[in-house]
């Protein structure tokens, strides 16, 4: 039961972000945007996310999901991390953080943003921060204690 009241929230949120895009509602696109915010993915990459969809729709095209997962960044669903090993990869989360990227292994972490970060820029008064994408390279906890 809780299951189905997730599913029609998210349902809800696509349904009034494709109302303002006059775009047509999406099952497809609902069910890949809750797989994203379930939180089973670690910033994965479009061929992972069709890879999980294709087992729940079996004959969908790898378009259809890059074309959906373009749509739900574009309307601030999901954000584009960027292109990392030669991957463009996705996050679920949206709100503000920087990403670190294992040099070791591979791995993608969220970083907080310090505090006071954009307030201390925009008061150097030469640049006004309305919104950033940080990608940090180094060593995640993980490996740091190997």
């Amino acid at each position: 039961m809780m299951y189905i009241k997730i599913v029609l929230t998210t349902s809800v949120k696509i349904f009034d972000s494709i109302l303002m895009s006059s775009t047509r509602f999406s099952k497809k696109r609902a069910h890949l945007l809750e797989l994203m915010k379930a939180g089973n993915f670690n910033h994965p990459t479009a061929l992972q996310v069709y890879e999980r969809m294709r087992e729940f729709y079996p004959n969908i095209s790898m378009g259809t999901v890059y074309r959906n997962l373009k749509f739900l960044c574009e309307h601030g669903n999901i954000a584009l991390i960027g292109n990392i090993n030669d991957c463009e990869r996705f996050d679920h989360n949206t709100t503000s953080h920087f990403h670190l990227v294992c040099k070791k292994c591979g791995k993608i972490v969220d970083v907080p943003v310090p505090a006071n970060f954009t307030k201390e820029i925009n008061n150097t008064k030469q640049y006004k921060v309305s919104s950033m994408k940080v990608l940090l390279w180094g060593e995640c906890s993980d490996c740091m204690q190997e």
